[in-house]
């Protein structure tokens, strides 16, 4: 019988030759998986981006001055784009305005409805709404689990009926100044989170593009003031006025509980995130970075997942808008910045 066998160099040959085979095999796969991700990314962006210009767009034709939420203001308009309400998290007061040909004031009825309307919802139902302008039917008789009514120290339906009978008609030239203030400041806010971007490394294309859509609006803000006072607009306004402590109320659990598990001081805590939202738990800056602590997904929120969690990613918006997982995820980070911070105070001192 004779046997054949093949040399080792044949055979290292052979073997290696699969290898390459495989390997550009599952090279042309990924290839082909990456450009269909980019080609579905695009096709979201692009999706994204007209939804967006459309809702400016008919903010600016209604309003005069198109306001989005930020990281001191949550900002809700009705189904028909005829009502706005904002809460101000910064001077703690809420703003109800409505657009109205006769001229008519509201009555206590109607900005109860407007209150329950926007403020009834919970954070989830938020993020999925954030440009749509379709407003989905609420029961207003009893409070939805994890509203943002409990979010801004609201808790129940009654309270916030009685807290809608101290509302107070405003002029039009102060509603003016107020939506001035406040878009002046997102944008100065934007372009300086931008710029402090633009100091650690060179901008990206969209980065840049977003900064001069962002000058850009602030050039037209002086265009689109005059509006304010010659849209037929009646705002009423309720100033809560409470303390810094009544502010943090909500969240006190939450916040003693992930300072007292790390040996993080309260009042750092209190101080960080009143700095950063202001205790609102629906701050979302256009870096972007969301909620109570400001997490930014792909640098704090991936780092505390690496290292804290041990797991890779990114967290959502959905996650962030929740304070527990909020204050959490900040927590990891002020850990090591509370620890060294206190070692430098020692050795200096």
């Amino acid at each position: 019988m004779v046997t054949r066998t093949i040399s080792t160099p044949i055979l290292a040959a052979l073997i290696m030759s699969v290898s390459v085979n495989a390997e550009s095999v599952t090279k042309t796969s990924f290839d082909e998986f990456k450009l269909k991700q980019k080609a579905q990314y695009a096709q979201f962006k692009t999706d994204y981006l007209a939804k967006y210009d459309a809702f400016k767009a008919q903010l600016i034709e209604k309003w005069g001055v198109p306001e989005v939420s930020s990281k001191d203001t949550f900002v809700h308009y009705s189904a028909d784009g005829n009502a706005k309400l904002v809460v101000d998290f910064e001077k703690d007061a809420i703003e109800i305005s409505i657009i109205n040909d006769e001229i008519k004031a509201l009555t206590e009825q109607e900005i109860k409805a407007l209150l329950t309307q926007s403020l009834n919802r919970s954070p989830s139902q938020l993020a999925e709404l954030e440009f749509s302008l379709e407003a989905p039917k609420i029961q207003t008789e009893s409070l939805v689990e994890d509203s943002t009514l409990s979010k801004i120290g609201i808790e129940s339906i009654v309270q916030l009926q009685t807290m809608a009978s101290t509302a107070q008609e405003i002029a039009p030239s102060q509603y003016q100044s107020n939506v001035i203030e406040r878009t002046n400041k997102r944008i100065d806010n934007q372009l300086e989170e931008l710029a402090n971007l633009a100091s650690q490394k060179p901008l990206s294309d969209e980065q840049k593009q977003l900064k001069e859509s962002i000058v850009e609006d602030k050039k037209q803000l002086s265009m689109q003031r005059e509006k304010l006072l010659t849209t037929n607009t009646k705002t009423y306004q309720i100033n809560r006025n409470r303390s810094r402590l009544e502010r943090s109320a909500p969240f006190w659990a939450d916040i003693q509980k992930n300072a007292s598990e790390h040996g993080i001081e309260v009042n750092l805590v209190l101080a960080v995130t009143e700095t950063e939202s202001h205790f609102n738990p629906l701050a979302k800056s256009s870096i972007p970075a969301f909620g109570l602590m400001q997490i930014v997904p792909a640098t704090a929120g991936a780092d505390v997942n690496k290292f804290t969690l041990k797991k890779n990613g990114f967290p959502d918006a959905q996650t962030l808008y929740e304070s527990e997982q909020n204050l959490f995820l900040r927590r990891s980070l002020l850990k090591p910045t509370h620890s060294t911070l206190f070692k430098w105070h020692r050795k200096s001192n």
